[in-house]
C-alpha cells in the first residue's frame, strides 16, 4: 500500500477499504507516512467526506496503533464510558459531560488530543489547571480513573500513538471539521 494512493483514491472521492485505511494509519504510527502525506489524506477527507464504515475503520486503525487498556481487571462497580465530542468551536462538550457521567457512578477514562484552531482542545483546557498533569503512566492513569470516576490524558507513544500526529497536523492544515 503506498500512501499516496490511498490519498490519490480520497482526493478522486473513492471509498477507501479497510486495508488501505489501516495501512495509512500504521505508517503514520510508525513514521513511514511523512506529515505531508498525514495533512494531504486529512485534506481529501475534510473535501470529500468518509462514510460510516470508512470512519469505524479510522477510529479503529487509530486505536489498534496502541495497547489497549482492560479495564475489566479493575473491579469496577460501574460502567466505563467515554464522553466524546467532535471538537469544533469551543470544544467545550466532555469537558462538562464527563464528570456529570462520573458523578453518576460511570467510570470516564479519557485520551484526549490537544489543539482544536484558536479555541483549544479538551487536553489544553485541563492543562491550563494548576498542577494538573496529562502525561502520566498508565498505571496512575488507571488509579486515578478507579479512585475519581474521571482521568483525562492525552495521547502517549503507547496508547492510540498516531492520533497525536493527525490531532497536530489537521490543526496545521486547518482539516478541522
Amino acid at each position: 500500500m503506498l500512501p499516496q494512493e490511498v490519498i490519490r483514491k480520497k482526493r478522486d472521492k473513492q471509498k477507501l477499504t479497510m486495508e488501505e485505511i489501516v495501512g495509512f494509519v500504521d505508517g503514520v504510527a510508525n513514521w513511514s507516512v511523512s506529515d505531508g502525506q498525514i495533512a494531504a489524506l486529512c485534506m481529501a477527507i475534510y473535501l470529500n467526506d468518509l462514510d460510516i464504515e470508512e470512519i469505524v475503520h479510522f477510529i479503529n486503525a487509530v486505536l489498534d496503533t496502541g495497547m489497549v487498556l482492560d479495564w475489566n481487571v479493575m473491579d469496577l462497580d460501574g460502567p466505563v464510558v467515554d464522553a466524546m465530542s467532535t471538537g469544533g468551536v469551543g470544544d467545550k462538550v466532555d469537558i462538562i459531560s464527563a464528570p456529570i457521567l462520573a458523578a453518576c457512578g460511570a467510570y470516564v477514562p479519557m485520551i484526549t488530543g490537544p489543539g482544536i484552531l484558536f479555541t483549544g482542545g479538551t487536553l489544553d483546557k485541563v492543562e491550563a489547571v494548576p498542577n494538573y498533569q496529562t502525561n502520566i503512566s498508565n498505571a496512575d492513569f488507571k488509579k486515578t480513573v478507579k479512585n475519581t470516576g474521571l482521568g483525562i490524558i492525552g495521547p502517549t507513544s503507547q496508547l492510540t500513538s498516531a492520533e497525536k500526529r493527525v490531532y497536530a497536523i489537521r490543526e496545521m492544515s486547518v482539516t478541522v471539521i
